[in-house]
């Protein structure tokens, strides 16, 4: 035990919590790095000498709030709490467990593209079309966001028929379809993708069995958006869309 105090006063005031600043001023930045903010309700967890964690933070009975944990900025408790990142808020790949020396067997890693000229093309992918199908990364973009940045791109190669799921430069998702003009089939609100972090992705079609259906997409594992259904000639690979070839991560 370092050092003991008493005192009766609430230190719960309004309804804000700041990670890093002074909420009621927006200033006295901290500089550095934070892991593992856990807040726990209904319980004091340590109440004698132990021992430090030496592996991440999870939820323990009463667990208001644990974020700073995953490689995308969440709350991880059942919460589920809404963080706004502000200013240039990044995850890095450093913490206080980090005692073995990197390996790319053990750890895996990522593929890298400059934003450039870079991309991946694969022949002849597999038809999605008029069925039900999940398209599924993990994505981290540069800092500030650039524009449109293509996730997944498939068509004949031609330019003038092919779909596109896009992150734009102010953070939005799009599902854009090229035929004569673009048409943007959906879009999320401004700000659900953030530069300099890890973001999970999923997008969705759910197939009517008719002639449409509906596209889902989730980041971070909550669905951003609402439900959209688009009819005939909308679907990826279909309307046109001769299926090869697949160009990934072109931005």
């Amino acid at each position: 035990v370092v050092d003991t105090a008493t005192n009766s006063r609430d230190l719960t005031h309004g309804n804000t919590l700041a990670v890093g600043a002074q909420v009621s001023t927006g200033n006295n930045y901290f500089s550095g790095f934070i892991t593992d903010v856990r807040i726990v309700k209904g319980t004091a967890v340590y109440t004698s000498a132990f021992t430090p964690p030496t592996e991440n933070l999870t939820t323990v009975s009463g667990t208001s709030l644990l974020t700073c944990h995953l490689p995308y900025i969440a709350d991880g408790s059942s919460n589920d709490h809404s963080i706004t990142v502000n200013g240039n808020v990044t995850t890095k790949p450093f913490s206080p467990y980090d005692h073995l020396e990197y390996s790319a067997t053990d750890h895996g890693g990522s593929v890298y593209f400059d934003g450039s000229t870079d991309y991946l093309l694969i022949n002849n992918p597999p038809t999605l079309g008029a069925n039900d199908w999940t398209f599924e990364t993990w994505y981290y973009a540069s800092n500030p966001l650039t524009a449109h940045n293509v996730l997944l791109s498939q068509g004949p190669g031609n330019n003038t028929i092919v779909s596109n799921f896009t992150i734009s430069a102010t953070g939005e998702i799009w599902i854009q379809t090229y035929t004569t003009t673009n048409v943007v089939l959906y879009n999320t609100a401004a700000g659900i993708i953030k530069g300099g972090t890890w973001n999970h992705i999923v997008l969705t079609h759910d197939y009517d069995g008719s002639s449409g259906g509906t596209y889902k997409i989730y980041v971070n594992g909550n669905q951003v958006g609402s439900d959209v259904s688009y009819t005939s000639g909308y679907y990826w690979n279909s309307g046109g869309i001769s299926g090869t070839p697949l160009a990934m991560a072109q931005y």
